[in-house]
């Protein structure tokens, strides 16, 4: 019996060529002839025909892999796997099997077990939507420095368009370097804790680095954090 399985995973994805060559394996296994596509940076689509020629792939900072997909069709159509790695617009990674029953059950779980074994150990700190807290904490701060100015007019009195105007501006004003660190903390948040990372060709050494950033980041804060509960435990004393 043929059957569709889709298979889609959320957490953030570390993929090096070990991993690669794994699930290169999986669907080789099953359809006996893979083909991958690496959409770069630099707005080219690059493609690739065998396993090697992929983890030989350069990978420059110009040039960086944004999205790898693995693929193969059957010779008679009856089966097919797509795989997608870095999605932008979507989940980390999607997988589309079809095919007889047994088969893509078989290929499922192999493909679960790998990536699965993938997880970034930043995963919950990548999978956050820094821009939606942030919003919402800009909104929150703008909305309690509008109500904590002073009104110029008789609480009697219904403030005037001008009022209403110059108390949305000043708010607007006290929150534009708030707004500027949101932004900053969101772009920081990207580029050390993304979603993907594909560590072949430079990129090795490009999370080599990235790597130290994160744990001197999440380690200082522990530490700082730590420290902080100490002082108040002990300033209580």
């Amino acid at each position: 019996m043929q059957v569709h399985a889709t298979e889609k995973f959320s957490s953030a994805i570390i993929i090096d060529e070990d991993g690669l060559s794994k699930l290169w394996k999986h669907i080789n296994d099953f359809i006996g002839d893979v083909s991958a596509k690496v959409s770069c940076i630099d707005g080219l689509e690059r493609k690739f025909k065998n396993l090697d020629d992929l983890l030989s792939y350069e990978n420059t900072v110009r040039a960086a892999a944004k999205t790898i997909e693995l693929y193969g069709y059957g010779t008679n159509s009856d089966r097919s796997v797509t795989m997608t790695i870095g999605s932008k617009y979507g989940v980390p990674v999607e997988v589309s099997i079809h095919g007889d029953e047994q088969d893509v059950i078989i290929i499922k779980n192999k493909i679960i077990d790998s990536v699965s074994g993938m997880r970034a150990w930043y995963s919950p700190i990548a999978t956050v939507d820094f821009s939606i807290i942030g919003g919402l904490i800009l909104g929150m701060l703008i909305l309690v420095l509008w109500l904590m100015t002073p009104s110029t007019t008789d609480k009697q009195t219904e403030r005037s368009l001008i009022e209403v105007i110059l108390r949305v501006g000043l708010a607007l004003l006290s929150g534009t370097p708030i707004f500027i660190f949101l932004v900053g903390i969101t772009k920081l948040h990207a580029r050390y804790f993304p979603i993907i990372s594909i560590l072949i060709g430079q990129g090795k050494q490009r999370y080599r680095i990235d790597e130290q950033v994160r744990w001197t980041v999440v380690i200082g804060f522990i530490v700082s954090l730590t420290a902080s509960a100490i002082y108040a435990l002990l300033s209580k004393t």
